[in-house]
């Protein structure tokens, strides 16, 4: 009487979810039923767990509830069992033999963001921090990341979903174990070849399913119900840059603005590392928009809007580009670089008067704003950390930039 319930309470849940395509599921067949399941290995839980889904193990013993509690049913070594195992290698087949469309090398998070497509990663891997999951307002954005090696998250890290993402559609195949860091919060079906645990007080929207490995909870609250993140209120209709001269200039136009707050304009020299340069606030309708970039350096510039509504939440656009050619003679020398301390500075150009000379860092984020009034002067950067920076210098319709190395 009590699993008829248990059901009858799960099938009343899914009622009230919103609508979602399952059919990004499919290919877990009778596996997608499961919160967590192990073809081949215990499965434990230490402390209240909550868990909405089904639990089950086709080789080991299943221990701990209660006291974990569970909505939905907990299946040992049965004919549900071996279906189950034959459908997660299945899946895990399927989703380690999609073509990858990016490879990824570095460690996950630190406020990285995604968009939908096949991701690989060909070793081991952390992830620290935030990974953002943009779907760009389509529900039904794929996401599937292989990982040739285990995967760990730290402490209070998250994956986060944003622009209509759902967890339904997020797939980490992973060859190796993977470990859940302590209050962290995971979204996504784990595919996985090795041993599952979720530390103390972690969260799954998803599920948990390994073809050989144990499963080890740990106060940590899970579903297989599936979490989607809300469409952003702002949409792009396109966005472009172009130069202008000495500067760049950064157009867009907006398909709607209902409940946006402002625009945060980001320039970068590597299309990786982003600097605020402007905010614009929304105007609520659909207009077009320009901003006229004095202090780009010369060379490619990348560009990109952070696009903020009124809740908090926001998404990036697409990166565009533009192109400061500024071939010619340098305009003024720098010695020595790299430099410790004291950098030289000779203008080579006008003589007399005022000069302005912008120190930008390798972001496009503008350090200090320096006026000359000599021909020679020095300027001091033992203040400044370690890195690379830019020194622009601007003169009626002249512009250079020379690159300068910190140590």
């Amino acid at each position: 009487m009590k699993t008829i319930l248990q059901s009858g309470l799960v099938a009343f849940i899914m009622l009230l979810l919103p609508k979602t395509d399952y059919a990004q599921i499919a290919q877990l067949g009778s596996a997608a039923n499961f919160a967590f399941f192990t073809s081949v290995g215990a499965f434990t839980n230490g402390g209240a767990s909550q868990i909405t889904g089904d639990i089950c193990t086709n080789a080991g013993p299943l221990t701990g509830f209660p006291p974990g509690t569970i909505i939905g049913q907990i299946e040992v070594e049965n004919a549900i069992t071996v279906q189950a195992a034959t459908d997660v290698a299945a899946a895990y087949k399927f989703f380690s033999t999609r073509t990858c469309g990016t490879v990824l090398v570095a460690t996950l998070g630190g406020g990285q963001i995604i968009t939908p497509g096949v991701y690989c990663i060909g070793t081991a891997i952390g992830l620290n921090g935030d990974l953002v999951l943009n779907a760009q307002n389509d529900p039904t954005a794929l996401f599937i990341i292989q990982i040739d090696g285990a995967l760990s998250t730290t402490t209070n890290s998250k994956v986060v979903l944003l622009n209509g993402a759902c967890s339904e559609n997020v797939f980490w195949q992973v060859n190796g174990a993977v470990e859940i860091g302590s209050m962290s919060q995971f979204k996504g079906s784990i595919i996985a070849n090795g041993a599952i645990s979720l530390l103390e007080g972690a969260s799954l929207a998803g599920r948990g399913l390994t073809k050989a490995g144990a499963i080890d909870l740990h106060n940590n609250i899970a579903s297989s119900l599936g979490q989607c993140a809300s469409p952003l209120a702002i949409k792009l209709r396109k966005i472009s840059a172009s130069n202008m001269g000495k500067d760049n200039n950064v157009n867009w136009k907006s398909e709607s603005e209902c409940d946006g707050d402002f625009f945060e304009l980001e320039r970068s020299a590597n299309a990786k590392n982003f600097a605020q340069i402007a905010q614009i606030p929304t105007q609520g309708k659909n207009i077009a928009y320009s901003y006229l970039d004095k202090l780009a350096p010369s060379g490619i510039s990348y560009y990109r809007l952070k696009m903020n509504e009124l809740s908090g939440k926001f998404t990036y656009s697409q990166i565009v580009a533009a192109n400061l050619n500024t071939a010619g003679e340098y305009t003024f020398e720098v010695y020595p670089n790299p430099v410790i301390d004291i950098l030289n500075l000779k203008i080579l150009t006008k003589k007399g008067g005022s000069h302005i000379i912008n120190i930008l860092d390798i972001t496009g984020k503008r350090i200090e704003n320096i006026v000359i009034n000599d021909d020679n002067t020095s300027i001091d950067m033992s203040a400044l950390a370690q890195g690379v920076y830019f020194l622009i210098y601007n003169e009626n319709n002249t512009r250079q930039t020379i690159k300068i190395l910190k140590q």
